[in-house]
């Protein structure tokens, strides 16, 4: 699972989206409501950050909190799914086997499909 949850691995995320979206880190602040300042250090590591900053900085960036977490990729949102709904009924995991192998041939119908 490609899950980094520690400080550096959100940072980075968030730089990542950050870069993406062709931001600065003073025009994040700005729209997130936060100093560049906290920004950086947010993006390098060195500080974490509570539930309020995380809503605002995936509501700036226009993504969702899980896209802050996780790198944005189907496996990953996959293993998401899975995991929320085993928390609903522990049961699940038998029922939802097949995912990985649909999301392999997901993503290579895709690859083909543009190619084309």
């Amino acid at each position: 699972m490609a899950i980094d949850p520690t400080r550096s691995g959100i940072g980075q995320s968030i730089a990542a989206r950050r870069q993406e979206r062709g931001l600065t880190q003073s025009q994040l602040g700005e729209a997130a409501g936060l100093d560049q300042t906290v920004i950086s250090r947010i993006e390098s590591g060195q500080r974490g950050l509570d539930a309020l900053e995380l809503v605002s900085l995936s509501r700036a960036l226009e993504v969702e909190i899980v896209d802050l977490l996780l790198p944005n990729t189907p496996a990953d949102r996959a293993e998401v799914l899975a995991y929320r709904l085993r928390q609903e009924d522990p049961g699940v995991a038998e029922a939802l086997a097949w995912v990985d192998r649909f999301i392999a041939n997901l993503t290579w119908l895709e690859s083909e499909v543009g190619d084309a």
